[in-house]
């Protein structure tokens, strides 16, 4: 059996996360357009299309698409110049208020972005900070992090990105033995542009008392607004080689987008941690890369992101628990009035445990931590074991498709072709409209000897599949191929 971390780490979480460039220029060169590439209606439908199937915040935003595709479209035609054609999308996308969401013409050198953060500047502390405040007494740790003490008895680290796995689940543990015997921490993830969801769940969790859920995603994966996968559940626990469950504040603010947000709906629901800054940006959900037949560029929030109270957050911000704005002027003068307040909080505040009682109302067990937790057992008795008890009790227990699939790809590896397709099969009857799961059946199969039924799943998978995103595009032409 798989080691119990591996599958966390498993370079496949980022097919839902990163769409990389090599990724566009396969797509473009492939997908057939009749029409001039730089036809500006073509591109028009192209971009509106695109959100139309693929967006994922329409119905959170009460926005009508259609009606702006009726004000907008009249705008266009054949003789619209490039610039007027990228005012013109400009305009439409700036209504989606939509921090993710931007619009690249490398050829026109213009990029345009969606949200809050296209129209304000942050105040930058960065210098006050570790000049005045670490006295420029502080440590470099991998991933960007920083860390240092601002009192005897108070540290300090900076999150800039949630990327390198690795990388900042060391820095992490080694900011925890080093701040082991403080009075309090400030964990700071302003300007924070986010990054991998599952390094931002491993940092929290080094911070958990218990395990607690703290947001719920659903994924866009139908023609229509409301179409969307079940929902993923996310849970902050005890895990690494320490727990920090002293008092915690988390500093915020507009700037700290998408894995930075998810970070803070997972440390807000923790006892020990109050939160203080601004709102953060109000974009916490997933986006992805696409590619305009003229080579433009735009991104798409396709993930929509809920609380452990079902609320999301979109277009809004997470608010702070204890709101202090910051301006330039007060850097100016020599003041971080955020940092101030937090210091002041840790050292006379006698902060008191939060309470959030709906974190712990919906602790479900996933497939996957259900076979690593029994490993003694046979994979096969353990899955059929966890069914009867889904079936059951179908509010504790559930399968989270891309550990299946993950955990699924670790049994290839180790050659249990059966126990792999098992898994692979339960991914399909749970998820029958994603692809992931027939074409790692197709995989298994195929590494097994059985082209026959590594066949029949991969015109199952084209038959399902919608060559909406850029992956399923790319699995179709590959599975096309096969096929040929």
């Amino acid at each position: 059996m798989p080691n119990c971390t591996t599958y966390k780490n498993n370079p496949m979480i980022k097919l839902k996360q990163l769409i990389t460039t090599a990724l566009i220029i396969i797509l473009n060169a492939n997908v057939g357009f009749a029409q001039d590439v730089n036809d500006p209606e073509l591109n028009f439908e192209y971009l509106w299309k695109t959100y139309d199937k693929n967006y994922a915040l329409f119905e959170v935003k009460n926005i009508d698409w259609e009606a702006l595709y009726n004000v907008y479209r009249p705008k266009v035609n054949a003789e619209t110049t490039d610039n007027e054609l990228f005012d013109i999308m400009s305009d439409l996308l700036g209504h989606l208020n939509d921090n993710h969401v931007w619009l690249r013409s490398k050829s026109l050198n213009r990029k345009y972005r969606s949200g809050l953060l296209g129209e304000i500047k942050m105040a930058d502390f960065f210098t006050l900070l570790q000049e005045k405040y670490l006295n420029n007494n502080f440590q470099w740790h991998q991933c960007g992090m920083f860390s240092g003490w601002l009192t005897d008895s108070i540290g300090y680290f900076h999150i800039q990105h949630f990327t390198d796995y690795d990388g900042c689940a060391k820095a992490i543990d080694e900011i925890i033995l080093k701040f082991e015997d403080s009075k309090g921490i400030i964990v700071d993830v302003r300007e924070n542009y986010g990054g991998d969801d599952l390094l931002v769940k491993a940092i929290a969790d080094r911070f958990a008392d218990k395990k607690r859920l703290y947001q719920t995603a659903y994924l866009r994966n139908g023609n229509n607004h409301n179409d969307f996968s079940p929902p993923i559940y996310w849970y902050v626990e005890p895990n690494g080689s320490k727990q920090y469950l002293k008092p915690v504040i988390l500093l915020t603010n507009r700037f700290s987008l998408s894995g930075a947000e998810n970070f803070a709906l997972a440390m807000r629901t923790l006892p020990n941690v109050t939160v203080i800054g601004e709102a953060t940006s109000g974009s916490p959900g997933l986006v992805y890369r696409d590619g305009m037949p003229n080579g433009w560029s735009f991104k798409v929030s396709y993930g929509k992101y809920l609380d452990n109270t079902g609320f999301c957050w979109e277009g809004i911000g997470i608010p702070a628990d204890i709101k202090v704005h910051l301006t330039n002027e007060d850097i100016d003068n020599g003041q971080e009035k955020v940092l101030d307040l937090a210091i002041e909080l840790i050292n006379f505040g006698n902060l008191k445990p939060q309470t959030d009682s709906n974190s712990l109302k919906q602790i479900r067990e996933s497939l996957v931590d259900f076979i690593i937790k029994n490993e003694k057992k046979n994979v096969n008795l353990a899955v059929d074991e966890f069914i009867e008890l889904k079936s059951s009790f179908p509010n504790k227990y559930y399968v989270d498709e891309d550990n299946i699939n993950m955990f699924g790809n670790e049994l290839l590896n180790n050659y249990e072709f059966d126990n792999a397709i098992r898994l692979f099969k339960i991914s399909t009857n749970e998820f029958p409209k994603s692809i992931v799961g027939y074409d790692n059946l197709v995989v298994a199969y195929t590494k097994k000897g059985d082209l026959i039924s590594a066949k029949k799943y991969n015109e199952m998978s084209m038959m399902i599949n919608r060559q909406s995103y850029p992956w399923e595009k790319k699995s179709y032409m590959e599975n096309k191929k096969k096929l040929d």
